[in-house]
């Protein structure tokens, strides 16, 4: 059996430029793209369980570094991309890659719909009710639920098939023109080693946060909110500085999360108080998070998470995450690789022949670099 060092040059390829992504003010989805190449790659010569292994560490690795603010962006990426590649190394058409690729795009889709709607909004009456708001004001939208809900499925098809048919053009021309080389295997997750397991400090941000979830989602009160806030102020009062910094990007997302929620208040669709609530709780949830990373640390997320897959080793790919955690850690060459990625995708043409061409090189030269 090989050393798994070829897959964490994947998996660090995908780190790299799902971070860029990440923090990328604009281009999100293409800059995101390396990573799904990469992943498609460690998914046609590790198989599913390496794949989704490298994805999940990646994942993991940017959350561990800048927190949960924009990680949504990567993600259908880090779900699709080890299947397409797996489907792609056993000769799966074209159809069948996009197929895929689409409903998994469109189960993330859902899911994210879902919480939005009954997190932010306020449930599917008040979707519905801002939405026909705005239809009544445009006055060339139908109204009422059913228009709302197909309405929303189109937009929600039309992007998802548009990404998907990019997705997998770009993995297709990536892997046809990616280096032939013995990338090695991962028998079985035997040569990764088990993650280190959490310090005190981390378990305890850990058991506080979950805590400050559960009683906001359970209780939506003024009453509520207002002491997960204190609790929150006193903890970031008692953060070191340099700790402080990775407050903004969460924020950042906060604030677009309060908006959307008082938006449906400003269309009149919603009270304006239990709009605020979800505003707040919004907000908090995002902040908490936040705050639950800077607390812990790089090293206690990912040893966190890391002994979390662990435990789940028996789940397909979750020990392989697990391993590559510790390997992706302390990667010197996150920044400079990200910055290298956005300089080859700024003069290229955005459509996804010449972006997965340079994507490619950019991977190649990246993979074979080992983290550390």
């Amino acid at each position: 059996m090989r050393s798994p060092d070829r897959l964490a040059g994947l998996a660090h390829v995908a780190t790299c430029s799902f971070l860029a992504a990440r923090l990328a003010p604009s281009a999100q989805f293409w800059v995101a793209l390396g990573g799904g190449v990469a992943l498609a790659r460690a998914g046609a010569k590790h198989g599913l369980r390496g794949g989704y292994g490298a994805s999940c560490a990646a994942v993991v690795e940017t959350v561990a570094l800048i927190g949960p603010a924009r990680v949504n962006g990567p993600l259908t990426q880090a779900f699709n991309a080890p299947v397409i590649g797996t489907m792609d190394a056993r000769g799966a058409s074209f159809t069948a890659q996009f197929l895929v690729c689409l409903v998994i795009r469109l189960l993330h889709y859902l899911l994210v719909n879902v919480l939005f709607v009954a997190l932010v909004v306020g449930g599917l009456d008040a979707y519905v009710d801002s939405y026909d708001k705005i239809a009544g004001f445009l006055r060339v939208l139908p109204t009422g639920q059913t228009a709302a809900i197909v309405i929303t499925i189109i937009f929600n098809l039309l992007w998802a098939s548009f990404y998907s048919t990019v997705q997998v053009l770009a993995y297709r021309r990536a892997l046809r023109r990616w280096p032939v080389a013995d990338d090695g295997v991962v028998a079985e997750g035997a040569s990764l080693e088990r993650p280190p397991r959490p310090g005190r400090i981390a378990l305890q941000v850990a058991l506080v946060t979950i805590a400050a979830w559960v009683v906001m989602l359970v209780q939506l009160e003024w009453a509520v909110l207002a002491v997960v806030a204190g609790g929150l102020a006193v903890g970031c009062l008692i953060l070191p500085r340099e700790r402080l910094a990775g407050m903004r990007l969460g924020l950042a997302l906060a604030a677009v999360f309060a908006v959307g929620a008082i938006g449906p208040a400003i269309l009149g669709a919603v009270p304006w108080e239990d709009a605020g609530q979800r505003a707040a709780r919004a907000a908090l949830l995002v902040l908490t998070a936040t705050w639950a990373r800077s607390a812990a640390g790089a090293d206690g997320v990912r040893a966190l998470f890391g002994s979390f897959l662990w435990l789940l080793r028996f789940v397909p790919g979750a020990r392989e995450a697990a391993g590559l955690t510790t390997m992706l850690r302390s990667d010197s060459r996150l920044t400079e690789a990200g910055r290298d990625l956005l300089d080859r995708l700024g003069p290229v043409e955005k459509s996804p022949l010449p972006v997965a061409d340079a994507l490619t090189e950019w991977g190649v030269a990246e993979s074979e670099r080992a983290p550390g």
